[in-house]
């Protein structure tokens, strides 16, 4: 089943303070960031013809989505290559339940859509048990365009609907360049929040506080437009905390 944090590809979003200043030069390789205690690590370093599983849940291709370990010069990496409304990601299942969930990876567009549009990159979702105010789950994703890249969160309902979410936006890397990238949530604070290669974070508050939960992650383009050409991004050092 495709999961439901697509919605927020297709938002119209309030925009904050563009954090140009702190997008530095990002263009060599990452060092790797499997750090202790953190419940996921992967750097894409085991073999490229190596099983995901352990320790990802599941893969998920569909329409016109690639998905492979590679190299990019001399890193290890996720490649995700989607066109045409395609889409290619893992996703990890936790069953540990946090009020807060750090997520950090390093992230390279190889190429963006020539077509003005967004794809979906990375991401999490936050299930609401039982439903707060009618919301089941909350959505976090980068939304990737070479004129907006913004991270997203947004609300969905107990009746199926979403809201059009709520975007922290910073200057689209190049590509070619590696940019490192840190998502925070804190539902008992009721905040989530970007850091762009090091710097300092920009939150914004969330809609509501809600109870302790199980989060699931994504790695790679979970969602394109139709009409979009091509989108290929290289992921690695992703690494997952709950706290």
């Amino acid at each position: 089943m495709r999961v439901l944090w697509l919605i927020t590809a297709l938002c119209g979003c309030a925009l904050l303070t563009n954090l140009d200043s702190l997008v530095g030069d990002a263009s060599t390789s990452p060092a790797p960031e499997c750090a202790d205690g953190a419940a996921l690590c992967d750097d894409f370093s085991e073999p490229i013809d190596a099983s995901f599983f352990p320790p990802w849940t599941a893969r998920h291709l569909y329409g016109n989505g690639e998905l492979a370990r590679t190299l990019v010069g001399s890193t290890p990496c996720l490649s995700s290559v989607a066109s045409e409304g395609g889409s290619a990601f893992l996703e990890k299942d936790f069953t540990t339940t946090t009020t807060r969930i750090h997520y950090a990876f390093d992230l390279q567009i190889v190429r963006y859509p020539t077509i003005n549009g967004a794809a979906s990159v990375n991401g999490m979702q936050i299930p609401i048990t039982p439903p707060v105010s009618s919301v089941r789950l909350f959505s976090v994703v980068l939304q990737v365009q070479s004129g907006a890249t913004a991270l997203v969160l947004a609300e969905h309902f107990v009746d199926g609907s979403a809201s059009g979410g709520m975007s922290l936006p910073f200057t689209p890397p190049s590509e070619g360049d590696w940019t490192h990238i840190d998502v925070v949530v804190d539902v008992a604070m009721g905040l989530f929040s970007v850091a762009i290669n090091g710097g300092p974070p920009t939150s914004m508050s969330t809609p509501l506080t809600v109870p302790a939960f199980a989060p699931t992650v994504f790695a790679g383009i979970n969602f394109m437009g139709p009409a979009l050409d091509q989108v290929d991004v290289c992921v690695t050092n992703t690494t997952v905390w709950l706290e």
